[in-house]
């Protein structure tokens, strides 16, 4: 009766562990790995809509983010549709598959080299040095690009701040 009572338990322990969301992982939306991930999206994977977003059917960036491709100093991968999550992200999609992803609240948003975008500009470039760094400046506003590694910051008032960051496929 033990050996049936404990098999019964150890069943009982395996089948618990499952979570019954198989394929499924958690979206840590706070890590962001340049060149691959952010906002819990990868680049090149499927998306689909959440609740609250936005769908923007278009071939060319919005005038309010034309700032982005204005000097084609940034790789910007093909796109048909914008995926808007207000002050959270914009997804850039092609056929249904992510593109690039922008985060526009860098709040809690941290790095996979462990860099927090909230300690500002200095503190990234210190951090990712200067080697193929690119900036664009216009007036107060900058643009830092890393192409080779797949990340831009973005600085609206020149203030050290980072006010939004762009994930794209790196450049080769």
């Amino acid at each position: 009766m033990k050996k049936l009572t404990g098999s019964i338990l150890l069943i009982l322990i395996l089948l618990s562990c499952g979570t019954g969301q198989k394929g499924t992982e958690p979206r840590d939306v706070t890590l962001i790995i340049p060149g691959k991930s952010a906002e819990g999206f990868m680049l090149n994977d499927a998306v689909n809509i959440e609740e609250g977003a936005a769908l923007i059917e278009t071939e060319s960036v919005p005038e309010a983010l034309s700032f982005l491709t204005g000097n084609n100093s940034i790789p910007f991968a093909l796109f048909r549709n914008i995926i808007y999550m207000r002050s959270r992200y914009a997804l850039f999609t092609n056929n249904g598959i992510i593109t690039a992803i922008a985060g526009l609240s860098p709040a809690s948003r941290v790095t996979d080299d462990a860099v927090k975008l909230t300690e500002g500009v200095d503190s990234f470039i210190m951090n990712y040095g200067n080697s193929g760094l690119t900036m664009v400046k216009d007036d107060t506003h900058r643009i830092y690009i890393y192409k080779q590694a797949g990340i831009a910051i973005f600085d609206d008032d020149s203030d050290d701040s980072i006010d939004m960051y762009l994930i794209f496929p790196p450049e080769q």
